[in-house]
């Protein structure tokens, strides 16, 4: 019987950013739509199948949530792979019965809400037509009334977007997940916890293409370099891969990718067709 690696996080452990089944990619990069990390682990780790329960634009919670309500699926010498987001985000769930990963949850996050409530503050607002075209797509896809929607945005300025509250969300979830990795050691299951601390050591998709594709997530360099970085984790032992543990191993991180030829430039060579 095969044993399983079983990812959970946000776009980033999801492969956002080349995978047309998360988002709209252009067409000219659909050769580079399996670079994602997560889609090549197991050419590594070759004993080992992939499951990924990761979820654009989640919040830790909901990343949490899915790994408590998946946790029976997990057995003897299996691999979690837990990305843990910025605590700045809000998850809201909305219908339990819908199976996609998209349509449980109403994820407040990133320049959607920061928009809107920048320009609340500013005392810009102008109603209805004034909410980013992806938040106002969401509310109607979950049938969600707009008039509720400013009571979400005061609830996520009065208690989200506040250092004080993120800070021990931070504490929190650290203590959570050292202890389930203390627990699943206890039965054999391995997990690895990262952080968005590192996200910005991995060249995006943004840079990797002169700004043509204009996208943040990992580049097919980017996925390379973080693969690395779990490889040798998983390799070593080290269970947390965050900023701290980075520069303290870099020099063996890179000699580690170097030694799996993880560290080969991958070019911006999109099809010739139109973006």
């Amino acid at each position: 019987m095969a044993k399983h690696i079983h990812i959970f996080g946000d776009s980033f452990s999801a492969g956002f950013g080349f995978r047309s089944s998360l988002s709209k990619v252009p067409r000219k990069y659909s050769p580079y739509q399996t670079c994602s990390w997560d889609q090549n682990i197991n050419l590594f780790l070759k004993d080992y199948e992939v499951i990924n329960y990761a979820v654009p634009g989640c919040s830790n919670e909901v990343s949490k949530d899915s790994l408590l309500q998946n946790i029976n699926s997990l057995e003897k010498g299996d691999i979690v792979i837990f990305g843990l987001t910025d605590y700045y985000r809000l998850s809201i769930l909305v219908d339990e019965s819908k199976k996609t990963k998209i349509g449980r949850y109403f994820n407040l996050t990133t320049a959607g809400y920061l928009k809107y409530l920048q320009q609340k503050r500013e005392k810009k607002f102008l109603g209805q037509l004034h909410i980013p075209n992806y938040l106002a797509t969401a509310l109607t896809y979950l049938d969600i009334s707009f008039d509720v929607f400013p009571a979400l945005v005061d609830y996520y300025e009065s208690f989200i977007d506040d250092k004080r509250f993120a800070k021990q969300r931070e504490a929190y979830y650290k203590k959570t997940l050292e202890g389930l990795i203390s627990f699943f050691g206890r039965l054999d299951i391995k997990m690895y916890v990262w952080d968005s601390t590192i996200i910005g050591y991995g060249e995006n998709i943004d840079e990797w293409s002169n700004g043509e594709y204009n996208d943040l997530h990992w580049s097919p360099n980017g996925n390379n370099f973080f693969l690395g970085f779990v490889l040798w984790a998983i390799e070593n032992n080290q269970r947390n891969l965050n900023l701290n543990t980075l520069r303290a191993h870099r020099k063996d991180i890179d000699e580690y990718t170097k030694f799996l030829h993880l560290d080969t430039y991958v070019k911006h060579e999109p099809l010739s067709i139109p973006i």
